[in-house]
């Protein structure tokens, strides 16, 4: 670890840090984790050069002192202060909205269809681009093909999107806080939708917040639909033969699909 410091160029008191399946670990003004993907994050870190932001803070990589973004298997960003709200959604959505805004120009990298991780993997089964794992436990595969069956076609441009920011917004003061950007080209109401879809699911937001957007609700529905699907996608890409694991995130989401079919 010193040497990684050492390349990175930064020093300071280290404390582990919760969240990042508790991996992350601050070091002075910044933030060190393991990377397993290191393109995904190489590119991410050429895509925030370009990035700022008034009225955003956002965790950007930085580059170690050989120019690199990854070194040895480790990335570091700024750390920013901010608190985690479970509330706070209209604040979070507008945050939402504005980095859509700032990433909306950023074009889809080569080798993007490469990028494997079981999070991209479960958002191709979501929008029907892929199929779950042959080993799926066929009662797992019956939910996700049920929810499924209520799907209509959605034609909406893609751009570039936040994927993961129910647990990744970050409040200091007024101002929100953008960490562990998860790079998915999916449309950009998608990562409204599924951020207050997540949110109902594991921290309590309710269920009627999911109409309270721009989009017209034929849409917020069809776009709920595949955020449900891409949450138990994952389950079965981590853990393809265990329905239990599947079963008990399912019961997050339950009941906002109760009110989606």
């Amino acid at each position: 670890m010193k040497e990684i410091l050492e390349i990175f160029g930064i020093s300071g008191k280290r404390e582990k840090l919760p969240g990042g399946q508790g991996q992350s670990l601050r070091v002075g003004d910044f933030v060190i984790k393991p990377i397993e993907e290191k393109n995904k994050y190489s590119w991410i870190g050429e895509v925030f050069m370009s990035v700022s932001s008034q009225n955003l803070a956002i965790a950007k990589p930085i580059r170690s002192k050989n120019g690199n973004f990854v070194e040895n298997g480790y990335g570091v960003t700024h750390y920013i202060e901010g608190d985690f709200f479970i509330s706070r959604i209209a604040e979070k959505v507008k945050a939402c909205i504005e980095l859509n805004q700032l990433l909306q120009t950023v074009a889809q990298p080569a080798d993007w269809k490469h990028w494997s991780s079981p999070w991209q993997l479960a958002n191709r089964v979501a929008w029907e681009e892929a199929d779950l794992p042959g080993n799926t436990d066929i009662q797992s595969r019956e939910i996700i093909e049920s929810i499924k069956a209520n799907y209509k076609p959605v034609y909406l441009t893609r751009q570039l999107i936040h994927s993961d920011l129910a647990g990744n917004i970050l409040f200091n003061g007024s101002t929100p806080v953008i960490i562990d950007f998860s790079p998915e080209f999916r449309p950009e109401a998608f990562a409204e939708i599924l951020l207050i879809t997540d949110s109902i699911a594991w921290h309590q937001e309710p269920i009627n917040s999911l109409w309270t957007t721009k989009h017209v609700d034929s849409l917020v529905s069809q776009l709920a639909l595949r955020a449900i699907v891409f949450r138990l996608s994952v389950m079965i890409f981590l853990k393809p033969k265990n329905h239990a694991f599947l079963l008990k995130e399912f019961k997050n989401f339950q009941p906002l699909l109760n009110v989606l079919k």
